[in-house]
Order: C-alpha cells, then structure tokens, then sequence
C-alpha cells in the first residue's frame, strides 16, 4: 500500500524557531507511522512579506505544483496559513481535511460555514506571567511593554491593555511600540531596578528592519538591567527569563496526533477543537542565576532549561552500564569502520569500471573519422548527420567540407591544432565552433590522434566530433545563474546507499566549513538538523529506487553552526546491471538568494504603496492658486521620492475673507495619503458652517481622532483667515511650524505663532485663536517642515535663519519668485544629498 500523503503549511519561514518547534512536534506525533506515512512541507514565509498579491502568487504556484497530488490531511499552522485555506481550500485541495495549530485567540467564528477544519488553539497567557512576575519581584512598579505592530502582536498589545485596569495603583505600564531598535536599547538602558520588561513580539522595527525570533530577545535582554518575562518559549534561552509559555512542540504534538486519528479512519466532524492552549511554566537557569531568582518559588510543575547537569545526579549502576554500552559501540563501530572501507574501495574499483565501460558506449554517438596523409576523408561513421547535418558522403566527396563548417573565428585554431597534432605525433583536443547548415552553432570537443605504421611512417589521423553544445549551454546558464545568486561553488557530495560520505570537492569545503579529510566516512547526517532526519531517510529511500530529485529546497547546517538554505539535486549511480550503487548529491547555497528575493518583494510593495501615496497627494493639491483683488498669491508641493503626507488648501467662505491652510501628516505611506483626504474632506464641509480658525482646528481635531489613534498618526495644522477689507489675519496653530510675516513698513520678520498640540493625541483641545493687522506689501510664507529640515552633506539642517533671509531678499518679488528662490536655496543647500521629506509652500502678497 503506497503511503498516506500528509501536508504541513507553515505560515512562516524554515529556520524560525517557533516553526521548526512546531515541526519537531508533528513529526514526533507522526514518528511512529514509519514509511506508512510521507509528509511533505510548504513554508509561506509571511513574516517578510504578507500582501494580498503575494496571497495570489501562493494560491496560483500551489494549484499547479499540487494539480495532482491527493493528501490525507493537511496541517497549517499559525493564523497566515489557516486564513489561507479558509479561503482557498475548496479550490486546491478540495474535501480535504484541515488540521490547524499555532493560531492566535482561535475564535469559533473564524470557521463559520467551513467543513472539516479542526485544531488546536494558541492562547498566550499574559495574564499568568505578569502575576508570576509580579510575585517574584514585589518591589516591581512598572511594566515596559516590548512589541510590534504584526497581527499576533496587535492581539498581545490589546490584550496587555484589557490587563491594566487592573494593576492600577500597583503598577504603570509604558509601551515601547513603533520605535526603532535603537531608541528602544536606549530607553531599556535607563530602567531602574523598580521596573520589568514584559517582550511581547517583535519581529520587525519601525524602520522596517526585519529581526530573527533569535536578534530582538538577544539585543533587548542584553541591554537592560532587569528582568525581562514573556509568553513565547522560542524566545526562551536567549535572554527571557521566562513566564507561563506557549510552545510551538506542544502545539504541534497535538496537531500530529488529532492527524493519526485522521489517518487511522476516524471523521474530523468527530474531533473537536482543542481550545485549551497547551501552555507551560518555563524559565531558563541562566537568567534565573543572573537575576537572583530563587528557584524554589517557581511553580511546582515548571520546566527549567540550561540547568546544569552532574555525574553525581546519575545511579552508579547506571553510569557504569553507560561505560560498558559505550564501550560496546566503540568496539562495534571500529569494526564497522574496517568493513566500510573495504567496501568503499570496492566501490570505487566498480565505479572506476563503470565509467570506463560508460565512455567506450558514449563514443557511439559521436562522429568518428579517418583522414590519410592529404587531408581526405577515407571513412566517417553514421554519426556524422547528427554530430554536423550533413551526411557523411558529403565530406567524402568534399574533404574541405570540415573547415567550410567551422566558425570563421575557430579556424586558426583548427590549423594550429592540426599542425601540432602532426608535429609531436601527440594526441590532443579542444574546442570549437562549426555552423550547421540551418545556420545554428553547435560547440564541439574535438579529439585525433596521428597514426604511424612501423616505420614511423605518418599514415593519417583518427578523430572523433563530440557535440558539447547542452554541456556548454548549461555551463553558461550556471555562471550566470552563479553571477545572479553570488554564490560559491556547488557542493559537490557522493554517497554510498548507506548515505557514508564517499567524496567532497571544495565547494563543499566552502560551504559546509568542514574539510575533506573531516568528511570522509560520516554520515551524511552531520550537516543535517535533527528535525529533518526524517526527510533525508525519505529522500534516499526514492533515490535507491531510482529515481532522480531535482532542485529539492531544504536547510543544512554548517560547522560552526549556522543554518543554510539549499537546493539539493540527487542523482543515483548505477553499474551495469542498473544497481544503485551510489548517491551523487549537488548542493547550492542559495542562503542570499533567498534573502534577495524577500528583499526584492519588500521594496516591490513598499515602492507601490509610496507610489500610490504620491497620486493620492498630487490628486488632491491645486497647482492654481486663487486671483483676488489686492491679494497675489503662490504654492508648490515637492514629493520627496514618492512621500504622500503634505496637504495645503485655500477657501473664500464669503466676499472678503479668504481662508488659508497647510498641514503635514506623520508618515510616509498609503495612509498618510488616505488620512489626508479625509482631512480635506473634514475641512471643506466644516469651513461653511461660521467655525473660526481656532474652532475649526478643534471641530476637526475631534471628527478625525479616533482615526489617527488607530493609524498612531498625528497632523499638524496652521490655518489662516485673511480678512482683504480690513486687512486682518486671524489664526490658530496645531502644532505646525510657525509661518514668516513680513511687514513691509519696517522690514521686520515676524513668526506667527499660537499655542496648540498636534492633532489625533487627544480630543476636547483648546486652539488659541491670534488676531493681527497686515498692509500692502505684508508677505505671508507658510511652509511645511520639509523646508527647514533639509540636510546637506554635513548633515547640518537648512533651518529658519536661511529661510528668513531669502524672504527678506525677496521682499519686492512676485510669490511665486519667492518661491523659487527658495527651492532653488534648498537645492545649492543640500547638494546631491537626496531629499528626506515633502517641501510645501504657500506665500501670499498684499498688493
């Protein structure tokens, strides 16, 4: 009976602990199935890259790898993975049943209308580990709150939230959330012995750098003087103290075994979802040691790792059976040893024979032939059609046929191969060129060795075509290939049927760290993590049936450790009865490649969305400002880049009075842009309705800070009402940068300024509202931050003293010349140093 197919789907990628926990716990449910059962793994790799179109390209790159392919059961784990087959089950593996693990607050809903899902829920206990903390460290009066801003990690930060309220009076909480890592080292730094860390998740910082489950955990514990607890064990044993864990072994443990009773016939309708989290008190000795933490007030059923271990601890009987079993395996392995290289060099001698037997049968399909002493042609064998396209009775009939084929730019070579050929009496070949008569070039490897008769006489020459064209072709493709990926050399590994390392050419050296003279004889089992075992013995098994394995992706470890991504072809080499007798491996390291191809899908969607911003931007702002009497007036917007979060407008509410604004939305993404809008959106309907300035800001701080609070973005605001008949300008300022005024009377510059905060921190707030005269001549600039903050190459900023004097300078020019002077004073400023933020302007001129 063939075995049954199992199909794991990992939402993240292969080297991330928790995953490859999760994997170790499946397979050490599924171990005991043996080769009843094959397992096959996808890993979605979403932590780097999660969009609806990549979603897409797995759906379309799943349906035409698995077309045919029919699985007993399928395992997902964590929520990328589940949401991905909730929506896509039905059309790639329909009437499948679905096993899922690792997914976060598993809701019932979540599968509302779905058939034939089941699984087991993962419920972080965060409010367990803060009452552990808190009872381990009494004198505790803040909580500093580590995480990100991933799906996962908006759950934990929601649920921390619901936990406060009840801590109030005992402790604070401080969110350390959408910082750099830098920023967030540095406050760690500073905790004082009443404070605790509480690491939530973070796999990604707000500069969008991406950190291994391993970095973050290590970087932050490093750094802070105090303890630092959490949820997830894949973080224990790299600076977490600990806390009541969710494992990803456990969960996937409970995942293989709901899959057994799958696979031994029972219904998935029967086994309902486990919602109870197999969570479990762990700590690590380490920090445990480091912290002074006595272990006896943890709780009793905890699990402590790196607890160091003794002799002492072990039964004398016990010990010495160990010394006798081990010495049993010494003796035995010895022996095995001795009989490996007996039948090693068997081996060899037979694979010696083989390839000998192999060229003799290769030479078969070349084109053989034999010259006399004139150069002529006096027999060609049948190959000749297929070696050059033509028949062999043409170069009979035509001996200079030969050099009519070869490439113009071989020729020289063909002579000079030939003259040294007939002048040494030494055999030679090498490599050229020749045109087939439907104009294609093919590569030949040329061989021919001159004859003498007894005399020494030269009697002619025997060759051999060989056509290398695909032998070329695919040395081409792999130095591009090569060039692309920046790799090493392949590694180029034989095995025995027994997976004995036979030989190890340099590239493996290279990649692997281990020398030949390390490899020779041991397993292949030495480059291989423990939770992939399994898969080799798989492997194997199908090569030592016969068959071929290409370009098959999966991790191998390197001497010193690190984890490698590879792409593995396997081969099997036969003798002359067509017994396998031997394993031929090529292995690449496309570790960078991989990297590159994240990498490249990051930009491709961070670039689109920053696009999308832009036109979001440029749709909304008028390049036409308004003509009044007694009024002239100027704006311009410079993206940097593709930046989308400046914003300024213009309205006349009634004759006379014409209202001015300029804003700036933190950020730079699709929604700074939409936030945007919907301030334009704000402010129109609310500038006919007698809001003043002041009033107005208020009126719009309110309607849009629910918004902001869940985008964690802030707006800053100036707004202005010009008043043309009585010359008055009344304004109010949320948290912009303060507008020049030029007074023409006198040459001053004024900067307007009022008291106010950013918008979207919180609502109820209060604008001071100022009130001025202005007069012909006055020059209103109001301008974005982009100005200011313009660096060049020293890094010192432009600042608002550069501006003024351009102002000044420019006192008798039109707004719009003003305007150019300064970007062209930004431009000689900052060089060739690219821009970082939007340069917006508005200028008005009282005539």
């Amino acid at each position: 009976m063939p075995p049954k197919q199992v199909l794991v789907m990992h939402s993240y990628h292969m080297g991330f602990k928790w995953t490859d926990e999760l994997t170790q716990g499946i397979s050490a449910a599924l171990r005991d199935e043996g080769n009843a059962v094959q397992v096959r793994y996808e890993y979605m790799d979403t932590k780097r890259v999660s969009d609806p179109a990549y979603f897409k390209l797995l759906h379309d790159t799943y349906n035409y790898k698995y077309r045919t392919a029919r699985f007993a059961v399928i395992i997902v784990t964590d929520n990328d993975a589940l949401d991905f087959l909730t929506r896509y089950r039905d059309a790639l593996f329909r009437d499948t049943p679905v096993i899922f693990c690792g997914v976060n607050y598993f809701d019932p809903s979540q599968l509302e209308g779905k058939k034939l899902f089941t699984g087991v829920n993962e419920a972080a206990d965060i409010k367990a580990t803060l009452a552990l903390a808190l009872r381990l460290h009494p004198a505790t009066r803040q909580i500093v709150v580590i995480n990100d801003k991933t799906t996962t990690g908006r759950i934990v930060h929601k649920e921390v939230a619901n936990l406060i309220p009840a801590y109030q009076g005992r402790v604070s909480f401080q969110f350390l959330e959408e910082l750099e890592m830098p920023e967030i080292l540095a406050a760690v730094q500073k905790l004082g012995p009443d404070s605790l860390v509480f690491f939530g998740l973070f796999f990604r910082d707000k500069a969008g750098r991406f950190y291994e489950y391993d970095e973050g955990i290590s970087l932050i514990a490093e750094s802070s003087p105090v303890p630092v607890y959490g949820v997830w064990d894949f973080y224990l044993g790299y600076g977490l103290v600990g806390g009541m864990l969710t494992s990803g072994y456990f969960q996937g443990e409970t995942a293989g075994k709901m899959a057994l009773r799958i696979l031994k016939g029972e219904k998935v309708e029967n086994i309902p979802v486990v919602m109870k989290s197999p969570n479990r008190y762990m700590f690590d000795y380490r920090q445990l040691q480091r912290f002074h933490i006595d272990m006896s007030a943890l709780p009793a059923d905890s699990i402590v790792i790196n607890r160091p271990s003794s002799l002492y601890h072990v039964p004398r009987q016990v010990f010495w059976g160990a010394v006798a079993a081990l010495t049993g395996s010494v003796v035995i392995i010895l022996l095995l040893l001795y009989n490996t290289a007996i039948r090693r060099r068997a081996e060899r001698e037979l694979q010696n024979a083989a390839v000998k037997y192999r060229i003799v049968a290769d030479n078969t399909y070349n084109w053989e032939y034999w010259l006399d002493p004139e150069e002529r042609f006096l027999y060609s064998s049948p190959s000749c059609k297929q070696v050059t396209g033509h028949d062999a009775e043409e170069f009979n009939a035509k001996p200079d046929l030969i050099l009519e084929i070869i490439h113009s730019d071989d020729l020289p070579l063909w002579s000079n191969h030939l003259h040294v050929v007939t002048g040494t009496r030494v055999s030679g070949d090498f490599e050229f060129r020749i045109v087939r008569p439907d104009g294609h070039i093919s590569w030949i490897n040329h061989i021919c060795m001159p004859v003498f008769d007894d005399k020494g006489k030269f009697i002619g020459t025997r060759g051999s075509f060989s056509d290398i064209t695909k032998r070329k072709q695919a040395e081409e493709k792999n130095l591009r290939l090569a060039a692309i990926v920046d790799s090493s050399d392949d590694a180029i590994v034989g095995k025995n049927v027994d997976g004995t390392i036979t030989s190890w050419n340099r590239g493996a050296e290279k990649i692997f760290g281990y020398t030949e003279g390390e490899m020779i004889g041991r397993p292949i089992g030495t480059l291989v993590p423990p939770e992939y075992l399994n898969e080799v013995l798989l492997v194997h098994e199908k090569i030592r049936r016969g068959e071929h394995i290409e370009h098959f992706e999966t991790v191998r470890i390197r001497k010193d450790g690190e984890r490698l991504y590879m792409s593995l072809t396997y081969s099997p080499v036969m003798d002359e009865q067509g017994r396998v007798v031997a394993i031929s491996t090529i292995g690449r390291d496309i570790t960078e490649l991989k990297k590159v191809q994240h990498l490249l899908l990051d930009n491709a969607r961070i670039n689109r969305e920053l696009e999308i911003a832009q036109e979001i931007q440029q749709s909304f702002l008028s390049d036409c400002p308004l003509q009044l009497p007694g009024l002239l007036m100027a704006c311009c917007c410079v993206p940097a880049t593709h930046v989308g979060g400046d914003y300024y407008d213009f309205f006349t509410p009634e004759a006379g009075l014409v209202d001015l604004v300029i804003a700036d939305i933190t950020g730079h993404s699709i929604g700074s842009a939409l936030l945007m809008t919907e301030t334009r959106s704000v402010l129109h309907a609310k500038v006919g309705v007698g809001h003043s300035p002041g009033k107005l800001l208020a009126a719009v701080n309110d309607l849009l800070h629910d918004d902001l609070c869940r985008a964690q973005l802030q707006i800053s605001m100036f707004y202005a009402r010009l008043d043309t008949k009585n010359r008055t300008l009344v304004y109010a300022n949320a948290g912009h940068n303060r507008p020049f005024l030029y007074r023409a009377s006198d040459g001053a510059l004024e900067e307007l300024d009022a008291d106010g905060m950013l918008m979207g921190i919180k609502t109820g707030v209060h604008f001071e509202e100022k009130s001025i005269g202005v007069e012909t001549g006055d020059i209103l600039l109001m301008y974005t931050d982009g100005v200011t903050e313009t660096e060049n190459a020293h890094e010192e900023l432009f600042g608002t003293e550069r501006l003024g004097r351009i102002v000044v300078g420019q006192c008798q020019r039109h707004p719009q010349e003003i305007i150019n002077a300064i970007l062209e004073g930004l431009a000689t400023f900052s060089g060739a140093r690219p821009r970082a933020d939007d340069v917006a302007m508005v200028t008005i001129k009282l005539t």
